[in-house]
């Protein structure tokens, strides 16, 4: 996967027993008409988990959200991604495109909500979908005779 720094919207963020939004937010910047991130270059939110999710609840969301204020308050939701707790795994990263068109407020960041008494530590990068290459190995299925 490419990623940028300057995209990068959470770097070991610790998520327990809460809900919590990414450490920074993108700024699209205060123009109008407002910039229509994705219609061009589909882009994602790629969340990628540090320490794996512990907890009694089942499912975990990862959500795309969009806010006027640059701390994420007051957020809509652009889309959002249900997650078993199971497949949070150290390593793995989770895709949460965003809507080519959806995007009307001037900044974009991510959320994490979990149950309570669960946790997980995530990186966010904000990218573009053809920058994302998942790995996947498979068991190759021979059977080699002496």
């Amino acid at each position: 996967m490419i990623l940028d720094a300057l995209t990068q919207l959470a770097d070991g963020l610790a998520v327990t027993d809460a809900d919590a939004y990414t450490t920074y937010s993108y700024d699209l910047g205060n123009v109008d008409p407002k910039r229509e991130v994705g219609t061009g270059e589909p882009l994602a939110l790629v969340f990628s988990v540090g320490v794996a999710a512990a907890g009694s609840t089942d499912t975990c969301d990862f959500i795309a959200v969009q806010s006027a204020n640059a701390d994420l308050s007051s957020h809509t939701p652009l889309s959002t991604r249900r997650i078993t707790i199971a497949a949070l795994t150290v390593g793995s990263h989770h895709v949460i495109p965003i809507p080519p068109g959806s995007v009307s407020s001037r900044y974009i960041g991510g959320r994490v909500e979990l149950g309570s008494g669960d946790t997980v530590t995530v990186d966010c990068n904000l990218i573009p979908q053809s920058f994302i290459q998942l790995y996947k190995s498979y068991a190759d299925a021979l059977t080699w005779d002496a």
